[in-house]
């Protein structure tokens, strides 16, 4: 597998790294204790940004203007409980690259502000 690395300004540097391609044969490499424990490690990180995407979720709305402000709500210890017992640790989905992020908010908007958008970067 092909893991890169950048730091500070620098850029990326890349190496290939075998990390087996079964559980199985990650144990064997490794041994179950580490496995189970990078494992772990993985779920409680994925847990975590469950929790935050919750208590955001409550706390944090977009205006007509598409800037998020604050609602004044907070999330209760039961809400999070509730979603922590619903969560299911999951594979990994290939994220999105920033233009396609930026492709998906400009599909978003309606007709007229693509419009007045694409004037902007046109005058720029």
């Amino acid at each position: 597998m092909k893991v890169s690395a950048k730091y500070g300004k620098g850029e990326a540097m890349e190496v290939e790294y075998d990390f087996a391609g079964t559980l199985d044969e990650m144990c064997e490499l490794f041994g179950d204790e580490v496995v189970l424990s990078n494992a772990r490690a993985n779920m409680v990180v994925g847990l975590q940004g469950v929790m935050r995407t919750a208590m955001a979720s409550v706390s944090e709305t977009k205006n007509e203007k598409n800037e998020v402000v604050q609602t004044g709500k907070t999330i209760t210890v039961k809400d999070l409980r509730d979603t922590a017992k619903k969560w299911k640790p999951g594979v990994k989905k290939a994220t999105k690259t920033p233009q396609q992020k930026i492709l998906d908010q400009y599909q978003a908007l309606d007709a007229d502000t693509r419009a007045a958008l694409l004037a902007e970067i046109s005058s720029s």
